[in-house]
């Protein structure tokens, strides 16, 4: 004879402390997952930036090259080109280390207040 969920509910709860906190840390971890998503999403949104701002760079290279004169002055834009693009991937990578440093930090945080969060769920199981 099948039980109401009710009574399922009350043997799970007595053998699993844990069965009331899963509610909520089901909707806590969801939440994490839709932050680490806005997150991956502000990566690709900076990285396409950064494409965009490379390919026009390369782009005036390309114009810049046809308008020397000289092989020197165009070994020379070609140095310059490359200097600049050195300090350009160089900068981009102190960002990305930078948003990947503040993710960990906030993940971090997220993960400490949800552990808490679910300890003290258990412990108020536990004790009624």
């Amino acid at each position: 004879m099948p039980k109401s969920q009710s009574e399922m509910l009350k043997n799970l709860e007595m053998y699993n402390p844990f069965a009331t906190a899963m509610p909520d840390s089901v909707r806590q971890m969801s939440g994490m997952q839709g932050r680490m998503l806005s997150a991956c999403m502000k990566y690709n949104l900076e990285y396409l930036e950064f494409l965009k701002r490379r390919v026009e760079k390369d782009i005036a290279l390309v114009q810049e090259m046809s308008a020397k004169d000289s092989p020197s002055d165009m070994m020379s834009a070609c140095a310059d080109f490359l200097r600049a693009a050195y300090a350009d991937y160089s900068d981009e990578m102190s960002k990305f280390a930078g948003m990947s440093s503040s993710l960990l930090d906030e993940a971090k945080a997220e993960t400490t207040r949800q552990i808490e969060s679910v300890k003290t769920e258990v412990e108020v199981s536990a004790a009624a």
